[in-house]
């Protein structure tokens, strides 16, 4: 009767060992905390690794669940407002750099400088990316992924017109589109894709003229001085003369299919138009031809926010101080994102992609656009101003002069 009683004293144990595990390990599971994250990563190997980070995430965090949500990019800046109004906004976001100011002005945003190690992370960020997030005194985001514009040369097109060199300054990019340029044959050296601040900034900025104060309160002294009225004067004489094709005021072809498709020696892209498009012709790289301002390019790429009423801000912050790991801004480099921390560039292994030296080279003289609330509506001004003066209808003198006293009152 001892045996017996051991026995099922022993059977007792096990199964209530047995139990118990069960009921932990569904309690844990049960236990997770889920946060919702945002995104607009594009289809194929870029979404492909950054899902790949995120099992990996939770691998090492398993009481965190993530919630990624791929969003269209159209229309997704209203959707976030209307998010944040009726309270359904998500925990973490990957946002486009230039709707920072807006939504930290809505009071949509986290302080991030208030979290734990921020400073950790500030000091690792590339300085021109982490700027994007620096809004009225405050960091409300830190870079996710970068990146810029460069020159990219048509190699074919250089050799067949017995262009031997590289132009470094713009002074000397000048004189060979004059030799090369015959606008009556359609031909043209290089264009601007429009007149938006994406695609004349660059330039704009590398004649040696700027479109705002550097803390970015007002446009008097900058949009109207010497310098930025100079620079618009050239370059509405680059397409009065016939060096640049009509696709700076929207003729066709664009930008984006005359270069793609070979019938420009010279465009202004990002890394993209070398990871994404297999052209017809052989591409080199080279920084932006240096003018009075020196070269300069522009900064695009992603943030990472938290949003303000997040129920599970500790966790979201995790969240985000992962992606900002080396070996996660690795993995994502793999599909072409230019990381946005130091130490991840040091380690980045260019061997098979060189051209982005160059782009992380041209990081380095990189401006922003202004990180305003009103950014769209200063954007969507200036192409309006921007095109009648290349098109002669304005001197630069009257539309900058008048446009200066225009954005300084939505600056306020």
């Amino acid at each position: 009767m001892k045996k017996l009683l051991i026995v099922f004293v022993v059977f007792l144990m096990v199964c209530s060992t047995i139990f118990a595990n069960g009921v932990s390990e569904e309690t844990t599971k049960d236990q997770r905390v889920e946060i919702l994250f945002w995104h607009t990563f594009s289809e194929g190997a870029e979404l492909d690794n950054f899902n790949e980070v995120v099992k990996q995430f939770e691998v090492e965090n398993p009481m965190i669940k993530v919630n990624s949500v791929r969003m269209p990019y159209e229309g997704l800046q209203q959707q976030v407002i209307t998010a944040v109004a009726g309270g359904s906004a998500p925990d973490v976001m990957r946002m486009d750099i230039i709707w920072m100011g807006k939504m930290a002005s809505m009071g949509a945003l986290a302080s991030l400088d208030e979290m734990e190690e921020f400073d950790k992370y500030k000091e690792n960020a590339l300085p021109v990316p982490l700027s994007t997030n620096f809004i009225k005194d405050h960091y409300y985001g830190l870079p996710l992924g970068t990146n810029t514009t460069l020159a990219i040369w048509n190699k074919d097109l250089l050799k067949e017109n017995n262009i031997t060199y590289i132009p470094k300054t713009i002074d000397e990019l000048e004189k060979v589109a004059k030799e090369y340029s015959n606008p009556e044959e359609e031909k043209y050296f290089f264009t601007i894709g429009g007149t938006y601040c994406w695609t004349m900034l660059p330039w704009i900025w590398s004649l040696g003229g700027d479109i705002s104060s550097p803390d970015f309160t007002r446009a008097t002294g900058y949009l109207d001085s010497p310098q930025t009225i100079a620079a618009l004067k050239r370059i509405a004489s680059w397409y009065q003369a016939g060096l640049i094709s009509p696709a700076i005021i929207g003729g066709q072809p664009d930008a984006w299919t005359a270069a793609s498709s070979g019938l420009l020696p010279l465009t202004i892209e990002g890394p993209w138009f070398i990871t994404k498009v297999d052209t017809p012709f052989e591409r080199e790289v080279s920084l932006i031809p240096s003018g009075k301002g020196g070269s300069k390019s522009i900064v695009g790429g992603e943030d990472l926010v938290l949003f303000k009423d997040s129920k599970h801000p500790k966790e979201a912050w995790k969240f985000v101080q992962y992606l900002l790991s080396d070996k996660a801004q690795l993995k994502m480099a793999e599909a072409g994102m230019i990381p946005t921390t130091k130490t991840a560039i040091e380690k980045l292994d260019t061997s098979e992609t060189p051209f982005l030296d160059t782009f992380i080279k041209q990081l380095e003289s990189t401006k922003i656009r202004i990180p305003s609330k009103n950014f769209t509506e200063i954007d969507n001004y200036l192409i309006v101003v921007f095109e009648k003066i290349i098109r002669g209808e304005l001197s630069a003198e009257d539309a900058l002069t008048e446009a200066a006293i225009k954005v300084d009152e939505l600056l306020k």
